[in-house]
């Protein structure tokens, strides 16, 4: 039996609210008096333009949307029916920003800012990349102060990952022969939600990397393998320009855990690193662990892990960040009771949980958050500990 027309015409229905209509691209950044053409996905026939605010933003019956003071509006295109929709989100600003940088080579020193640049660095010459300077510019060169920034940050030879950095300061060192080994890049402000930030290193031994984006570590950890160069593109959200993802952006021999921690324990020295909830140090075996360190991954949110030691003779040492070591080496030193804790908007998502096996009374119960694991008191040293963390 063949449909009928109220079947049908409900069948057509259903696809077009299943096909929908798309505006592309769904969100723009545009200068004033700027003007760029959106298009639609539709097979629905022909649509209508409208902006919700003509003061902001323009729009021809063509789809050719105009910038006209600075704020944010919305466009939409209208089925000839009127049944269906697509809205695209435009963002006016004074003027767009620009990356300009510098890089601080291996015998060459300092290079020269340029806007718009994407490459830094060199290739082919086995020379480290050892500092890098970043800046938002106008047009005209001058800082950008339109509601956007940019925070960076290295992980240089033999210090680690570095506080972010902002406004044009230094990230790595110079006069220091320390080679960068990988970076992160991440905006911030109000506009960060209209730009992205791409970004890939060329390594020792490896070549170009994959492309990282909006904060992701990018280059290696652990395996003392230079930067040598870098390349950079800030773009609009949704630029058909924008890098595609395939390929591989870190490497790092410390784990792919959210925390990677290493022991020092009597006799053995120096484990390697673990990823959190695997046990650190030794059970069963009467030895004291020294000394320990933890590596929060790097693609955490921003923040660290900072932890004190009630260390044999001493007392309750200071709050020390990660990667910092807590505890002694060569000083045959036990450790009687830990505390951990986090900081910054690491602190806001996660919750950190430990707990310690102890001589003559194994593994103790978990505690958390600043609560002290072991008694000193007891005076029962530390063996192995164990460290998780938890998303909130």
């Amino acid at each position: 039996m063949l449909p009928s027309a109220y079947a049908a015409e409900s069948n057509f229905k259903n696809y077009k609210a299943q096909s929908g209509l798309e505006v592309n691209p769904a969100q723009l950044t545009l200068e004033k008096n700027e003007f760029k053409k959106l298009s639609t996905n539709s097979n629905l026939g022909s649509v209508t333009w409208s902006s919700a605010n003509n003061k902001i933003a323009m729009v021809s019956q063509d789809g050719i949307v105009t910038g006209i003071s600075p704020g944010t509006t919305t466009i939409i295109a209208t089925t000839s029916d009127g049944e269906f929709s697509g809205n695209c989100e435009v963002t006016v600003i004074e003027e767009k920003p620009h990356l300009s940088f510098r890089t601080h080579v291996e015998n060459i020193g300092w290079d020269n800012y340029e806007t718009d640049r994407t490459e830094g660095g060199t290739t082919g010459q086995a020379l480290r990349l050892e500092a890098i300077q970043f800046k938002l510019v106008g047009k005209s060169g001058n800082d950008f102060y339109g509601g956007l920034g940019l925070k960076y940050r290295s992980h240089v030879q033999d210090i680690g990952w570095e506080s972010y950095k902002t406004n044009n300061a230094i990230s790595g060192t110079t006069g220091q022969a320390k080679k960068i080994e990988a970076i992160q890049l991440s905006l911030t402000g109000t506009l960060s939600n209209n730009y992205d930030i791409y970004y890939r290193t060329h390594c020792e031994d490896i070549g170009w990397t994959g492309w990282a984006k909006d904060g992701q570590a990018c280059g290696t950890e652990g395996f003392n393998r230079r930067l040598e160069a870098i390349e950079v593109k800030l773009l609009s959200k949704d630029d058909p320009e924008a890098p595609t993802q395939d390929a591989q952006i870190f490497y790092s021999t410390l784990g792919d855990g959210n925390l990677r921690i290493s022991g020092h324990s009597q006799d053995i020295g120096w484990q390697d690193y673990v990823n959190d909830g695997q046990i650190v140090g030794t059970t069963d075996q009467n030895k004291s662990l020294e000394a320990f360190r933890i590596n929060p991954n790097p693609n955490l949110p921003e923040g660290t892990v900072q932890a004190r030691a009630y260390i044999q003779g001493s007392g309750w040492s200071n709050w020390i960040d990660s990667p910092n070591v807590v505890g002694t080496v060569g000083e045959s030193k036990r450790i009687f009771a830990i505390e951990l804790r986090l900081t910054g908007p690491l602190a806001n998502e996660y919750n950190i949980s430990y707990q310690i096996f102890a001589d003559q009374k194994g593994w103790e119960d978990w505690v958390s958050d600043g609560q002290a694991a072991g008694k000193p008191r007891n005076q029962l040293k530390i063996e192995a500990i164990n460290i998780k963390l938890v998303h909130k």
